[in-house]
């Protein structure tokens, strides 16, 4: 579809917003109240710091502030349960950690990064490693200016707790250019999604996914569990939106396989 816009517009390069929710901190944590506490300490703006994460992440006041103090002590909240749900891979493929397994170097935990700034560093690690195109197949090469170094660097060094001042979403960047978009843009909470789009596509090669997950080499090999899939690929059950990037990754996992088996001088390149 990309490949088809660039042509139709003859255009010779693309401009995204790509990195915006990252640097500018779209999210609904609650985590800002306590890189205050780390930060600043128990000084007159906590309590504005306090009631902005609070309504942010919609949390009760007394919740925000003990996950504030434990956050402070920690840097990031002990957890026995993982991050990130491994949906649709078999327990016995997975790491004893799978959060530590993936982590960027770029998120390990340290003494002097509060936990919310570690929040917003883990997004950016991951978005950076999203574009990957292959030259050959990309009609006009993708730029994203608001992933370039000197805007990620500045954006890092701005607290979680300006950055969603006031409890909104991105609050520093909507002020910033108040004076420039149209009010109702400038209020906007939510945005155009691909989740419809991406279900609509699965159901309608339902069972072409079927077949490529169910008698594949993940399978086979124990990497996926098909009970886990037969559910939503076999009995029609609805996709939740959490459910559709795994199962993208399964079947984008499972093509590189096959190609693996059938030609490893092709899967390489």
């Amino acid at each position: 579809m990309i490949n088809r816009i660039a042509a139709e517009a003859t255009a010779p390069v693309l401009w995204t917003g790509q990195g915006g929710d990252h640097i500018f901190l779209q999210t609904a944590d609650s985590s800002s109240a306590g890189d205050y506490l780390a930060n600043r300490g128990l000084r007159r703006g906590f309590v504005a710091a306090l009631h902005d994460a609070a309504r942010l992440s919609r949390q009760p006041y007394w919740s925000v502030l003990k996950s504030a103090f434990t956050r402070k002590r920690f840097a990031r909240p002990p957890s026995a349960t993982p991050l990130r749900t491994p949906y649709f891979l078999a327990p016995g493929a997975l790491p004893a950690n799978p959060d530590a397994y993936v982590a960027h170097p770029w998120t390990i935990p340290g003494t002097d990064v509060p936990g919310g700034k570690l929040l917003q560093i883990g997004l950016l690690a991951e978005v950076i490693n999203r574009h990957r195109p292959i030259p050959r197949l990309e009609r006009a090469p993708q730029h994203h200016p608001l992933l370039s170094q000197p805007l990620m660097e500045l954006c890092l060094q701005i607290p979680t707790y300006l950055l969603i001042k006031g409890g909104r979403e991105r609050a520093l960047a909507r002020n910033a250019f108040a004076a420039h978009v149209p009010t109702e843009i400038m209020r906007r909470r939510d945005k155009g999604s691909i989740v419809a789009q991406t279900t609509q596509m699965l159901r309608r090669d339902e069972r072409f996914v079927r077949d490529l997950l169910l008698d594949g080499v993940l399978a086979a090999g124990r990497i996926i569990d098909p009970d886990a899939l037969k559910p939503y690929i076999v009995h029609g059950q609805p996709f939740r939106e959490e459910h559709l990037l795994p199962l993208l990754a399964c079947i984008a996992a499972e093509v590189w396989a096959r190609t693996c088996a059938e030609s490893p001088a092709t899967a390489g390149a």
